[in-house]
């Protein structure tokens, strides 16, 4: 070690200080007499000749249950453009022309000063992805997304928002069944289409997801995976709404549409998970 450096230690005094930006940077030139010193304190500490430290600080990884998208949205009036960008002037990639309340999935935003609403990317079961203006689609201030919700919004993304985006997303299904159903109290008739894997299987209901189920892990729904221990689950949920022999249910006492169930050994472990939404309930 450098006899200057070894005088700087012995000191006590602090290398390390403030600069007028608010940085740390290396009180070298003050401190220290000889090229020596100042090399090794360079290959220690990353600071440059000029005395000025460039430390490496790693960002604290964002917890999965505190994501913003995606989450469910709606598209608010009729006509309104999907567009390829987030700009007035992007390509028209289609229309929302039916009735308002189009449901879209939000997956980002884009806010630019000089807009006065932000534009979001949102995926549509009918038009596909792309880029709608703020003004014309209703969002969830983040507040109001409970954390069932953004669990829901993303299973929705990762396990297919239609039946083609699954199959697009995990390939031709082991197995494939069709039928309709008649709904008598509510005067509909439903399509149901349900797509069967080695590790899980989706129903669709006239092509919305209304449930998911899987039993092969690491798959899962976002953190919440087959095999992880239960206590983990609470460490996101909470405590479930409701217990039952050897199942945690979780949903919304106040609109229960939907619910998140998982199956529970012995062991604590989760050994299959089970998400639906209540379309006709």
């Amino acid at each position: 070690v450098p006899d200057a450096l070894k005088a700087l230690l012995k000191s006590g005094a602090d290398p390390l200080v403030q600069d007028a930006a608010g940085n740390r940077a290396l009180d070298i030139a003050a401190q220290a007499e000889n090229e020596g010193a100042v090399a090794l304190l360079e290959e220690t500490t990353g600071a440059s000749s000029s005395g000025v430290a460039e430390p490496k600080v790693a960002e604290p990884k964002e917890k999965e249950e505190e994501w913003r998208w995606p989450v469910d949205g709606s598209v608010n009036d009729t006509g309104v453009n999907l567009r390829k960008g987030p700009a007035k002037t992007a390509p028209v990639l289609g229309v929302f022309r039916d009735d308002a309340g189009s449901a879209v999935l939000v997956l980002e935003e884009v806010r630019e000063e000089w807009d006065r609403y932000p534009w979001y990317r949102v995926l549509s079961r009918a038009l596909g992805e792309g880029w709608v203006y703020g003004q014309y689609l209703d969002v969830p201030d983040e507040a109001e997304v409970t954390p069932l919700n953004r669990y829901a919004a993303r299973i929705e993304l990762d396990f297919g928002y239609s039946p083609a985006l699954a199959v697009q997303k995990f390939g031709p299904p082991e197995k494939k069944t069709t039928s309709k159903e008649r709904l008598a109290d509510f005067g509909v008739t439903v399509r149901i289409e349900i797509l069967t894997y080695s590790d899980h299987e989706a129903e669709y209901w006239d092509g919305v997801l209304r449930r998911v189920e899987v039993w092969g892990g690491p798959l899962g729904f976002g953190s919440i995976t087959v095999g992880m221990d239960a206590a983990e689950l609470e460490s996101l949920l909470g405590e479930p709404q409701e217990l039952g022999e050897g199942e945690w249910h979780y949903y919304d006492p106040e609109m229960a549409f939907e619910r998140l169930t998982a199956i529970v050994e012995e062991s604590m472990a989760i050994s299959w998970l089970r998400y639906e939404w209540a379309l006709y309930e």
